[in-house]
C-alpha cells in the first residue's frame, strides 16, 4: 500500500481462514533516535471479529 524508505511499510495482510477479500492493514514504522538504535512499531487494524468458520478468536490469535 505504501512504502517510505527507512520510515514506513504499510500493507494489506490476511490469514487464509478469513473471509475471501477480507484484509487487515499492517503498518510498520521505523525510527532511529540515535545511531545503532532502531525502534520498530507494528500496528494492525481492521482485524475481523471472526473467521470464515465462525471462530471468534481471530483478534486473540492474530
Amino acid at each position: 500500500m505504501k512504502l517510505e524508505e527507512d520510515k514506513l511499510i504499510m500493507q494489506k495482510w490476511r490469514f487464509q481462514n478469513w473471509h475471501d477479500g477480507q484484509y487487515s492493514t499492517v503498518c510498520l514504522t521505523f525510527e532511529e533516535p540515535e545511531i545503532g538504535v532502531t525502534i520498530v512499531k507494528l500496528t494492525q487494524t481492521d482485524v475481523p471479529e471472526e473467521d470464515r468458520f465462525g471462530n471468534s478468536t481471530v483478534v486473540e490469535n492474530t
